[in-house]
């Protein structure tokens, strides 16, 4: 190899890393990243071509970059840093007490040393299609078991930060539902274009509602993941008590009934009997 071969490869790899570098700190639009690494430029040497083939060389090198609304996003690095949730819980104390305590200095250098971490730690975030979306299924879950709220971008180039409730089917679709500026939504699969849990936890909030407590069985049982407003009393044999405080009546009747016989409401009575009444209904519907 001549020195000039040399040379060009030095170059090549100093612009990968370079582009790397731009991307760790944003997610930036094709245009953005041209735009930005150009400006470091004597003359312009950036180009849509020559970005995407050091983008790819950063994916070849094991280095996750999805693009969603246009923008790309580094997800997973090979040195990436992979926080437990409970470290995330202990950065969020860390992060209350900081701004509690810290003086205004102290504290730019304190969030800095932050953004610094998250720079260089891994996502969860996946691009929502047909051949992803048991992946987004299971990440939404995830969000759920672990308490995190999740990022939702949708085909409209909205991006909606929320509360991950439940995946709910109706009439054949699927939708995720999810408590957004103190209102739930749901929202259907098919307008989602992005999933990314985000490393901001969310506890449950108790309100004056009804209190419901119900007993899961079997299966189900085992499987369970507690939504919103849910609280776990007990465990027994080969079945668990929940309480739920403040679920709107109608979806949570709705949302019991589809658990079928591995369900069963405990109290109040007038939960009861209108579920008995829904059942003799839906029975009466079919002839029984």
């Amino acid at each position: 190899m001549s020195a000039t071969q040399i040379a060009k490869k030095n170059i090549s790899g100093m612009q990968v890393i370079k582009t790397l570098q731009l991307l760790l700190e944003d997610n930036y639009t094709m245009k953005e990243l041209i735009d930005k690494l150009n400006a470091n430029e004597e003359k312009s040497v950036f180009n849509n071509s020559v970005v995407s083939k050091y983008i790819n060389t950063c994916r070849y090198c094991g280095i996750e970059i999805l693009k969603i609304h246009n923008k790309y996003f580094v997800s997973n690095l090979p040195f990436g840093l992979k926080f437990s949730i409970e470290e995330i819980r202990l950065i969020e104390q860390l992060q209350k007490l900081a701004l509690d305590k810290l003086t205004n200095k102290s504290l730019l250098l304190f969030n800095n040393f932050i953004n610094k971490l998250n720079k260089y730690s891994n996502k969860d975030i996946v691009n929502v299609h047909k051949k992803t979306k048991e992946m987004v299924y299971e990440l939404f879950n995830k969000a759920l078991l672990e308490r995190r709220k999740v990022c939702l971008m949708l085909k409209t180039k909205a991006s909606l930060e929320c509360i991950p409730v439940d995946i709910v089917n109706q009439q054949e679709k699927t939708f995720f539902k999810v408590l957004y500026k103190g209102k739930y939504r749901n929202l259907s699969v098919s307008r989602v274009s992005g999933l990314e849990i985000l490393g901001k936890s969310f506890s449950l909030v108790k309100t004056s509602g009804q209190r419901i407590e119900y007993k899961l069985t079997g299966g189900l049982a085992k499987r369970y993941t507690l939504r919103e407003h849910e609280e776990l009393l007990r465990t027994g044999i080969d079945c668990i008590y929940i309480a739920c405080d403040g679920e709107n009546k109608e979806e949570l009747l709705s949302r019991l009934l589809r658990y079928d016989k591995d369900c069963e409401i405990i109290k109040p009575q007038s939960y009861r009997d209108e579920m008995r009444k829904m059942l003799n209904n839906m029975l009466a519907n079919y002839g029984e």
